[in-house]
């Protein structure tokens, strides 16, 4: 039975209950279940599309406001 309880994660009594470390990194507590070295790259990744896709609407609407001032 004890084994059984260390396999399914509970009893043991050793006091690591929370101290799961990442598999990746080896250093973060796996926020969500990734590695947080991810979730940077996930957040890093989506403020750079935010970014540029910002930047390619006001690029698009000053060429059509200069294309109305020219007509």
């Amino acid at each position: 039975a004890l084994h059984q309880a260390v396999i399914l994660g509970g009893g043991g009594g050793d006091g690591a209950e929370g101290t799961h470390k990442c598999k990746i990194c080896h250093i973060c507590p796996e926020p969500l279940g990734l590695c947080i070295f991810i979730w940077l790259a996930i957040i890093a990744a989506v403020a750079i599309v935010v970014f540029v896709v910002i930047k390619v609407i006001k690029k698009a609407k000053e060429k059509k406001d200069e294309d109305k001032n020219n007509e």
